[in-house]
């Protein structure tokens, strides 16, 4: 599993992180992955054109061969350089930010993550994994768990027994 971190700041997807992923990099991952298929595709067919026009045919497999490797440590360098520069323009100011909101606009933000991924699976997607009223909860040291947002799995309103039962417990104790 991916996860976002800065020496103050830390943003972990669980389960799907294909949204939290797109949300934070600004790109897709299927999207990057046909884009590298695609350059280094590009990187071959030049590769060849050249070996094949200009040199002779039997040296032409070993300087295949050895461009095949410079195209793959171009392709290297390449992705790395896009993906340092993701990480400053885009998931480090990102992760700035996060680090100083306060705890209440973090779990909104948590939210706001499940929510869009709600979104994209209805929309996008057969598999409608991930749907409903969403439970939001923070954690601290200091306080532990706090439930910011939680569904019932009743409505109290009609179950008002239960109330009564759970209250007279509490004035037993």
């Amino acid at each position: 599993m991916e996860s976002w971190k800065t020496a103050s700041a830390f943003i972990m997807p669980f389960a799907q992180g294909d949204i939290a992923h797109l949300f934070i990099e600004g790109i897709d991952r299927a999207y990057m992955e046909y884009l590298e298929a695609v350059i280094f595709a590009a990187f071959q067919e030049n590769s060849e054109s050249v070996v094949k026009s200009y040199v002779p045919e039997p040296e032409q497999i070993v300087e295949l061969a050895i461009l095949e490797r410079t195209s793959k440590a171009a392709l290297l360098s390449l992705m790395n350089d896009f993906q340092q520069l993701r990480r400053e323009w885009v998931v480090g100011p990102m992760l700035d930010v996060v680090r100083s909101l306060p705890p209440e606009e973090m779990a909104a933000m948590a939210e706001s993550l499940v929510e869009i991924t709600s979104l994209r699976r209805r929309v996008d997607s057969d598999v409608e994994s991930v749907a409903g009223p969403v439970d939001v909860a923070l954690i601290s040291k200091g306080d532990g768990l706090v439930w910011v947002k939680r569904k019932h799995y009743f409505d109290s309103l009609i179950n008002k027994d239960f109330s009564s039962r759970r209250e007279k417990r509490r004035m037993d104790r």
